[in-house]
């Protein structure tokens, strides 16, 4: 799916943005089904926000957040005055 592009349906980005990444979900599938679940919902999250499908909800919070302590927030390339991370 990723290698191919990705259909932003509503029903993908709810999945994917309201998911706590708390691992609940991750150790009942894992004990039972030895299925991984994080890593494949933290891959969608990243996958969506590089190419700009992001929840309104979570704009609103990341603009804030920019205003308030805007060197956190950046690449480690247009943070001022930092260096690349890593």
């Amino acid at each position: 799916m990723l290698k191919n592009g990705m259909n932003y349906t509503d029903k993908l980005k709810h999945i994917v943005y309201n998911c706590q990444m708390c691992g609940a979900c991750g150790v009942s599938c894992n004990y039972a089904m030895d299925m991984e679940v994080m890593q494949p919902i933290t891959e969608f999250r990243i996958q969506c926000v590089e190419d700009g499908q992001t929840s309104p909800a979570l704009d609103k919070v990341v603009a804030s957040l920019r205003k308030q302590v805007p060197w956190c927030l950046f690449r480690a390339s247009e943070a001022p005055g930092r260096k690349a991370w890593g």
